[in-house]
């Protein structure tokens, strides 16, 4: 199994998005590499493909699922962890040698839209809730 972390950087109710070069959008995230705790993972992930220093607030949650690892051609299943993080930092810039074209921050309304996958939406959702429940 893949273990993986990402941040989900909320700032005014709006999301910090990557737009990948096949067009479709995603949030910052990326592989745990050796000695490195899930939050240190999310903090370095979003910083390397999206220049954003984000600070953790806590842990939002998990999602599980199988792709297709265009490397192997096999079934691959990864595990991804999230956290809440507030973003230190504005200047969006994303990481073109992974295949982003684009990130910058969209309301939640447009982001739930423009995510594919129903674990992000949920993800996204979660985020949100606890944001407003934080800065209220």
């Amino acid at each position: 199994m893949q273990i993986s972390a990402g941040g989900i950087i909320v700032y005014n109710e709006k999301i910090l998005l990557l737009k990948k070069r096949n067009g479709s959008f995603c949030l910052p995230k990326g592989h745990l590499e050796y000695g490195e705790t899930l939050e240190e993972t999310a903090v370095r992930e979003v910083k390397e493909e999206t220049n954003i220093d984000g600070k953790v607030l806590f842990y939002i949650g998990h999602m599980r699922y199988s792709y297709k690892n265009i490397r192997n051609n096999k079934m691959t299943d990864k595990e991804v962890h999230w956290f809440l993080m507030d973003p230190l930092s504005f200047n969006p810039i994303p990481q073109k040698s992974e295949g982003f074209i684009w990130c910058g921050f969209k309301h939640y309304t447009v982001a739930l839209k423009l995510v594919n996958y129903m674990n992000e939406k949920k993800i996204i959702k979660d985020a949100v809730e606890a944001y407003k429940e934080i800065h209220s």
